[in-house]
């Protein structure tokens, strides 16, 4: 027990050493300020449209089994159906048609 208390208390004294050097160099540079337009767009203003990702739109059928085939099928809505960032990015001028401006996508999986 005395062995793992040394060794931690040596390893948090080389990261805390570490973090201090750092900002050391960090605080010896000069900053650099640069002026620009307000660039963040203000979401109250998009129509988004949420997509799960693995319902919309199977896009490129060769990657549907992965590693694992036995999670994918098509008809069992438990199971993985096949939607991908290609059958997304394919869909695109739809969603433009129905005048979505922005998309909030599930992760990939």
């Amino acid at each position: 027990m005395k062995k793992n208390t040394i060794l931690y208390t040596a390893v948090l004294s080389v990261i805390a050493l570490n973090g201090l050097l750092n900002s050391q160099i960090l605080l010896a540079s000069e900053p650099t300020i640069q002026s620009r337009e307000n660039t963040y767009l203000d979401f109250r203003k998009e129509t988004i449209y949420f997509v799960f990702l693995d319902r919309f739109s199977d896009g490129d059928p060769n990657n549907n089994t992965g590693k694992n085939a036995e999670t994918y099928n098509p008809n069992n809505l438990k199971k993985y159906i096949g939607g991908d960032i290609k059958g997304l990015i394919n869909k695109l001028p739809y969603l433009k048609s129905l005048g979505i401006t922005a998309i909030w996508i599930t992760p990939p999986v």
